[in-house]
C-alpha cells in the first residue's frame, strides 16, 4: 500500500492507492474469514479517499464488494468486502475579542485588528485523529481616545500616567495600559492651560477706600466689594453718611459686581462728596460669616 499526500490551504487530501502485485498485497490488508471472500474493515478522515482495485472509497461511498478474477488461493476469483467508517473534522468557532492593537495567533497565523475573520486547519488536531477547523470571527474593541482639558494656576500641576504635566510640559499622549472600561488600553490627550494669575480661595475680600461717581464707564464710577473664590455672596451691605443717615442698602448680591455696587447717589439725587463708612456681611463657601467695616472717600 502505498500513499500520496496534495496539500491545499483549507484542507488535507490524503489519496490511498492500493496496488495488487498478483493479488499478494491486499492479502495482508485483508482478513480472511470465509474462503474466497475478504474482509476490509478500517477508519480514515472524510477528507480522505481509498483506491480499491480501480474503485475509489469515500465518505459518500464507504462500501462495496469488489471481484478480483483468480486472486484466490485455488486460482478462483477473490470477494473483498469493503467497509470503511469515515470521521468527520471537527469544528470550532473562535468569537471572541481582542483590544485593538493585540494580536492572537491560530495556527502560526497572526490575527489582529487588520485581520480578524479567517479559517485554519489544525492537521491531525482533533481527537478522532483527523483535522480539526477552526472559523475565526472576532471582534476588535477600538482604543477609548479621550482629552484632558484643564485650566490651573501657574504652579499648579497634574500627575498623568507616572508622569508630571506642568506650564513647562502642558500638553501630551499617554497609554494607560487595561485601564479603559472593557479592559483595553487607553489613550488620552492632554491639553492644559495655565492662569496668569490665580486668587485666594481664603475669603479675601477688597475693599477700595475712594470712589467718583458719575464717571462714564470708569473704573471707579461705582462702589462695591471684590472677592476671591472663597466667597460665596454677600448677604447684606449698607453704607451710611457721616451722620449715620443709611444711604445704600442690598441684600444677597454678589461680589466682583460693579453693577450691584453703589452709583453714589441719594433717593435719585447724587450725594456730596465726603467721608461714608460701610458694613458688609460676607458668606464663605464653607458657611463662615465675615463682616467686614471701613470708611471710604467719595471724590466729586
Amino acid at each position: 500500500m502505498t500513499r500520496t499526500t496534495l496539500l491545499q490551504r483549507s484542507r488535507i487530501v490524503i489519496y490511498f492507492l492500493v496496488f495488487l502485485s498478483q493479488y499478494n498485497g491486499l492479502k495482508a490488508a485483508v482478513c480472511d474469514t470465509i474462503p474466497g471472500h475478504f474482509f476490509y474493515r478500517d477508519t480514515f478522515c472524510n477528507n480522505q479517499l481509498l483506491l480499491i482495485n480501480g474503485q475509489f472509497y469515500g465518505p459518500d461511498h464507504p462500501s462495496g464488494i469488489d471481484t478480483l478474477p483468480g486472486a484466490a488461493a485455488n486460482g478462483g476469483d477473490s470477494i473483498i468486502h469493503v467497509d470503511l467508517t469515515f470521521f468527520s473534522a471537527t469544528m470550532a468557532l473562535l468569537d471572541g475579542s481582542i483590544c485593538s492593537g493585540d494580536t492572537i495567533w491560530v495556527n502560526n497565523v497572526p490575527y489582529h485588528a487588520n485581520f480578524y475573520l479567517g479559517e485554519e486547519t489544525i492537521e491531525n488536531g482533533a481527537s478522532n485523529g483527523c483535522d480539526s477547523i477552526i472559523h475565526i470571527d472576532l471582534e476588535v474593541i477600538p482604543v477609548p481616545d479621550s482629552v484632558l482639558i484643564d485650566s490651573l494656576c501657574p504652579d499648579e500641576f497634574r500627575m498623568i500616567n507616572n508622569k508630571r504635566y506642568d506650564r513647562d510640559n502642558p500638553s501630551g499622549i499617554e497609554i494607560l495600559t487595561g485601564l479603559a472600561a472593557n479592559g483595553c488600553d487607553s489613550i488620552v490627550q492632554i491639553g492644559l492651560l495655565f492662569r496668569e494669575f490665580c486668587p485666594s480661595t481664603e475669603g479675601f475680600v477688597y475693599a477700595p477706600n475712594v470712589f467718583s461717581p458719575g464717571e462714564s464707564e470708569g473704573p471707579n464710577a461705582r462702589y462695591y466689594l471684590s472677592a476671591d473664590a472663597g466667597v460665596r455672596q454677600i448677604q447684606r451691605m449698607l453704607i451710611i453718611d457721616r451722620w449715620g443717615d443709611l444711604v445704600y442698602l442690598k441684600e444677597n448680591l454678589p461680589a466682583n459686581d460693579p453693577d450691584e455696587g453703589w452709583d453714589g447717589k441719594i433717593r435719585g439725587e447724587w450725594a456730596p462728596g465726603g467721608v461714608y463708612a460701610f458694613r458688609a456681611e460676607i458668606e464663605l463657601v464653607d458657611g463662615r460669616i465675615l463682616v467686614k467695616t471701613g470708611d471710604l472717600a467719595l471724590i466729586r
